[in-house]
């Protein structure tokens, strides 16, 4: 597994297929999510906590990938 990488906001750093951990504003960490996940709300709609546009305890302040092959090839794919 690799090891925690800050993030500042912005566009998704991983393909939208890959399996992420992501730690919050607030402290809270959720695990092994689809990273398109975090750039929807639960209707499906536009709600990017990658860019940090939500509330700010929502915001992802850090992320880990959990299956780098899985994006290595989600990459190549595209």
């Amino acid at each position: 597994m690799s090891e925690w990488i800050e993030w500042a906001g912005g566009e998704c750093p991983v393909p939208l297929t890959a399996l992420v951990d992501v730690r919050y504003a607030d402290g809270h960490e959720e695990f092994f999510v689809e990273a398109e996940l975090l750039a929807r709300d639960c209707h499906g709609e536009p709600d990017d906590w990658w860019k940090h546009e939500g509330h700010p305890t929502e915001n992802i302040i850090a992320y880990r990938v959990i299956n780098p092959h899985a994006s290595e090839s989600s990459q190549e794919g595209s």
